[in-house]
């Protein structure tokens, strides 16, 4: 039985080989060598309410999860659970995701907007929805973009001025109340930073002063009170100038120093501020530790629209934390149900970017692979799997492609993952999900050697048979085929087709002439395969044979390939041929052989096989001889016995 050694390869069955292989056998080692990496490679990325977008390190804009309103871009309004790729430009910046509408600027400060169009909310002049990117205005002067959970958006041109469209705007302090274009906020600061959510705007002027206006929720204007007034004006908050970052959800923001010093402020629901005591509320930017670390910040936008706030953190160190809320696994440690500090997210120290969501954290590496946990709602984590993810787990942009090459013999079958595989289905593609957290679709192409073949071809004895791996061949059997394992050098079996011809079997006639003294006797064969070998037991080895008158004598005929007929011949003379004086009787019982004779005693008895040989003898003087029956094996015999006389008796038995 052949056997393949193979990896994960395996002998299954008889002729008929089946082999198998599994997700982490071979294919899995095959891939670690040949495919390219299918990791998302990302550098940054933007959580929506429903769905994510990210812009990956060559440019190019990616989004998955809910599509219901086009906000993913991809001209469809079909949901997504793995990212895909939005387009084939490859000059974008910065992404903005909103509920269910989206806003990217590109390399070149043009701006970007798709998704649902409420309220004029993509600043395109109208209220028609887009799943494609379409240009807002046609400035090439963008620099960046926020956006409200409400239909509110607020973003920075490069010259430093400020520009708001949508709905409400009066309560931000614009000029009117909404507008479906952007319209310049009316203020002689220059901007450098900014972050609007549901009604309240916190920006950082191009000097580092941090300045907020609109709506006072929850104390998120910083200014020290909770009074729950508008401001319509830009009011600075303390005398700091050394601010680099700013974001806000509908509940809290924070701001982060060039130092690298993180300061909170806002609602505490569930801890989002990382200091304070759960559910008190902080009017004014309060660091969240001592120490000169952290590198990125943002919040959870819809903190409290959702119910399960969340602020997220990369430190100079490159170190990950999450506080918060612990709802689905977003601070992975599954005995926290909330948090009011940092809490380390695993031991990695490669962490440079990332963002954080309803329920939802990402996060990207030094080499740009992009991790995501948390509920996987709509497929918005990217996993393609409606299961939450506990841990940090690895994203895919794409499946890898790989080519899976192999050598089979003519008649075997494959069994690759439940589907089978032979001559004439030897080529298909599989997809390997989340080989190395990512798919992998592998090109099976599988090439069978031909089928070995071969004739053995022979000739035997007309009674011949044989026996072949315990088939037997014979005359009315003469053909069979044979598989002969490992018969070739590359581990295939071979056919070999076993004819073996029968000829008729030789038979011997003959032509005899007599004198008084010697008889001439002329064989004639027929049957066999010539030319025949002849051999008496005279000694002679001729076709024609001179032999005395009186005597038992045999012959044997054998052709080229050794097949053998035997005849024997009794002659007697003439004078023997009057009337016998011997009155000669003979029977067999069950085990004995009885010869009498009533008037003159035996004197000699033989017993001839048929090739003339002589297999029993023995002298006697008695009217009556015995002979054993076991003296002789089976078959057929001559017997002859000599009386004292001179007469002789000729018979033929079976035993």
């Amino acid at each position: 039985m052949r056997k393949i050694h193979f990896n994960i390869f395996q002998k299954m069955n008889g002729l008929s080989t089946i082999i198998k292989y599994s997700l982490f056998g071979f294919i899995f080692l095959f891939l670690s060598k040949h495919s390219q990496s299918a990791q998302c490679q990302f550098k940054s990325v933007s959580c929506g309410f429903r769905y994510t977008m990210a812009i990956g390190v060559d440019g190019s804009l990616w989004g998955w999860g809910a599509n219901e309103a086009g906000q993913l871009g991809d001209g469809t309004n079909q949901d997504h659970d793995r990212p895909v790729q939005i387009g084939t430009d490859k000059n974008w910046k910065q992404i903005e995701s909103g509920i269910n509408h989206s806003f990217a600027i590109k390399e070149d400060g043009s701006l970007w907007a798709w998704g649902l169009n409420g309220y004029g909310a993509l600043g395109i002049g109208h209220t028609d929805p887009r799943n494609t990117p379409v240009r807002v205005g046609q400035e090439n002067n963008w620099e960046y973009i926020s956006m409200s959970i409400f239909e509110q958006t607020a973003a920075i041109k490069k010259d430093g001025t400020l520009w708001v469209w949508g709905t409400q705007l009066n309560q931000i302090g614009a000029t009117k109340d909404s507008s479906h274009n952007p319209i310049p906020f009316q203020t002689a600061h220059r901007w450098k930073s900014i972050a609007i959510n549901f009604g309240t705007c916190i920006g950082i002027t191009q000097n580092g002063a941090l300045w907020s206006w609109g709506s006072n929720n929850y104390g998120l204007l910083g200014l020290g009170h909770f009074n729950n007034t508008i401001t319509f004006n830009p009011t600075r908050i303390g005398i700091s100038s050394n601010w680099n970052f700013v974001d806000i959800s509908d509940g809290h923001a924070i701001a982060l120093n060039n130092l690298g010093e993180l300061y909170s402020w806002g609602s505490n629901t569930d801890g989002v501020l990382g200091h304070s005591a759960y559910n008190v509320n902080i009017n004014s930017p309060t660091k969240v530790n001592s120490n000169l670390e952290w590198k990125t910040v943002k919040v959870n936008k819809f903190s409290l629209t959702t119910g399960f706030g969340n602020t997220f953190g990369i430190k100079k160190d490159g170190t990950l934390w999450v506080w918060g809320s612990g709802a689905y696994n977003l601070l992975v440690d599954q005995s926290l149900t909330r948090s009011n500090v940092p809490v380390r997210i695993g031991q990695d120290t490669n962490w440079i970017n990332g963002d954080i969501g309803w329920n939802v954290c990402f996060g990207i590496k030094k080499d740009s692979s992009t991790y995501s946990w948390g509920k996987t709602v709509t497929g918005k984590l990217g996993h393609g799997q409606l299961s939450d993810v506990k841990v940090p787990k690895n994203l895919c942009c794409k499946a890898s492609s790989s080519l899976l090459q192999y050598n089979l013999c003519h008649n075997d079958t494959i069994l690759i993952r439940g589907k089978k595989y032979f001559q004439t289905q030897s080529t298909a593609q599989d997809t390997l999900v989340n080989f190395e957290g990512c798919d992998s679709i592998v090109s099976i192409q599988l090439f069978f050697y031909p089928e070995d073949t071969s004739n053995y071809i022979d000739t035997l004895c007309y009674s011949d048979q044989i026996n072949i791996f315990g088939k037997v061949l014979n005359r009315s059997n003469p053909t069979e085929y044979f598989r002969i394992a490992n018969a070739k050098r590359n581990g295939c079996d071979s056919i070999v087709e076993v004819s073996f011809y029968f000829p008729d079997s030789i038979h011997i006639s003959e032509e005899i002439s007599a004198d008084s003294q010697n008889v001439l006797v002329k064989l004639n064969i027929q049957g066999g395969l010539p030319p025949y070998q002849f051999e008496w037991n005279t000694g002679d080895t001729s076709r024609e044979i001179i032999l005395p008158q009186d005597g038992v004598y045999s012959v044997t005929v054998t052709d080229r390939k050794n097949c053998k007929a035997v005849k024997i011949y009794y002659f007697k003379t003439s004078a023997d041929q009057k009337t016998s004086e011997v009155r000669f009787n003979w029977y067999q019982s069950a085990d004995k052989l009885y010869l009498t004779s009533e008037n003159n005693p035996i004197s000699e008895v033989f017993i001839y096989d048929f090739s003339g040989r002589i297999v029993y003898s023995e002298k006697t003087n008695t009217e009556q001889v015995v002979i054993p029956r076991t003296a002789v094996q089976s078959g057929l015999f001559i017997l002859k016995a000599k009386f004292q006389n001179g007469e002789y008796k000729v018979l033929k038995f079976t035993n």
